[in-house]
């Protein structure tokens, strides 16, 4: 047990455990976590980001009952969830009419093939019909829609994923190899994508964020 790190609660012996757990699995390879490893990380990441957990949920909802992103209010929403609001002035160019009716289309699209292929279809429509839209933040907007299915590629997630830095997303190819794979990881611990994705993302947040400082 790590006598380094002290723990105020009465929940000191179980978040002792929890940290001497998490610095061994942060050092392996994504391929080495268990089942059990991909449960308590995604539950890790859920309680570390509350407000952006809710976020996403409440977001989702919305998608789904709407049957697409129904405004340019939501999908600067959506932006300030996913880049904390750094595209919120390039997003605020669009129309409501026009996001609406290219999300429905991007949503009909992956609900009658949601293969790879037809992913990347969807997300090309998305960008097509979207001003100023990244493949994150499309990628963003499928998840809320349907997280069984998709995650939301991060430079951070990836890093985790394949244990490469990239400073950049900006291909069809990069969102295809993600996606595949999460999907893989999902199948293989009975677990939705989303919660792959979360994992992956928490994962390689808290590395690079201990690698700044350590170069600091």
């Amino acid at each position: 047990m790590n006598r380094l790190i002290e723990f105020r609660s009465d929940w000191c012996v179980t978040l002792h455990k929890a940290w001497n757990w998490f610095t061994r699995v942060r050092c392996k390879s994504p391929d080495e976590w268990t089942s059990s490893d991909w449960r308590r990380l995604v539950d890790l990441c859920r309680l570390s980001e509350i407000p952006e957990t809710e976020a996403f949920h409440s977001l989702g909802r919305k998608l789904r009952q709407e049957k697409c992103v129904p405004d340019r209010r939501t999908l600067i929403r959506i932006g300030k969830w996913k880049a904390y609001g750094r595209i919120e002035r390039r997003l605020s160019k669009n129309r409501d009419k026009k996001v609406a009716s290219t999300s429905r289309m991007a949503f009909e699209s992956i609900s009658q093939d949601c293969s790879i292929e037809g992913s990347i279809e969807a997300i090309k429509h998305l960008r097509d019909g979207i001003r100023d839209l990244g493949i994150p933040m499309a990628s963003a907007i499928l998840t809320m829609y349907d997280p069984l299915n998709f995650g939301v590629i991060d430079t951070r997630a990836w890093s985790a994923l394949f244990d490469k830095k990239t400073s950049q997303i900006t291909s069809y190819r990069q969102w295809g190899r993600y996606l595949r794979e999460i999907r893989r990881l999902a199948k293989l611990h009975p677990m939705k994508c989303r919660e792959i994705d979360a994992s992956l993302w928490f994962v390689g947040s808290l590395n690079a964020r201990s690698r700044r400082l350590e170069n600091t």
